[in-house]
């Protein structure tokens, strides 16, 4: 995956039937079905360090926007050995204290049967930055498993805390489990549009006067 490029995409095309029941519903990730997970290179590539996250909620509503969303608890951290995890959770690192939570919202999705290919952008520790994203989607027992992946460059989110440069300044990041079908998000009422005599009373009101303009 690379990050930083921008991705403008037609409405995605859903051409099969299974697709189509994808679209015309909401989906969540079953916590207890589902992974969400990190694994970063070190010692110059010939190690790697692999974690997870314990607490998160992650969603698909194609004919939402975003269609997208995943949210992080990043004081849920685990890779199995607590001084680590303290430390990821401090300011070198994750910064919890300051920015509690890990989101991504996408801003394109494209489906093309099984896959997925979505650009969306990452946040956390107040940055953000663009990344690509490559999924598949299978239907299975009125569910559909879900695998998704990215590689992320979290130096462009503050990240660098590297001592001797052992550490590659990238991760992948990936997602993995059941999406299980939930309400619809119902839709934001609309503020009523101003009236036209409203409007030409605005208009009208000299840029001079404090007078407010009231309906």
């Amino acid at each position: 995956m690379s990050v930083g490029r921008q991705r403008v995409w037609p409405p995605a095309v859903f051409p099969g039937v299974a697709e189509a029941t994808l679209t015309q519903c909401a989906w969540e990730l079953a916590p207890e079905r589902s992974t969400v997970s990190f694994a970063v290179p070190f010692w110059w590539g010939f190690g790697t360090v692999r974690g997870r996250f314990r607490q998160y909620t992650g969603r698909l509503e194609l004919g939402a926007r975003p269609a997208i969303e995943l949210t992080i608890d990043a004081a849920s951290v685990d890779t199995g050995r607590e001084r680590r995890d303290r430390h990821l959770r401090s300011d070198d690192f994750f910064a919890v204290a300051r920015d509690p939570y890990i989101r991504f919202a996408s801003s394109a999705v494209r489906v093309e049967e099984d896959r997925l290919w979505v650009v969306g952008e990452l946040m956390a520790r107040g940055s953000k930055i663009e990344v690509e994203i490559d999924a598949t989607v299978t239907a299975m027992d009125g569910e559909y498993e879900l695998a998704a992946e990215t590689f992320v460059m979290h130096s462009g989110l503050g990240i660098t805390w590297n001592p001797s440069q052992i550490t590659r300044p990238w991760c992948k990041l990936s997602v993995a489990g059941r999406l299980i079908q939930v309400p619809v998000a119902p839709a934001e009422p609309r503020t009523a549009a101003p009236s036209r005599r409203f409007a030409r009373t605005c208009r009208e009101l000299s840029p001079h006067r404090t007078r407010r303009c009231s309906s």
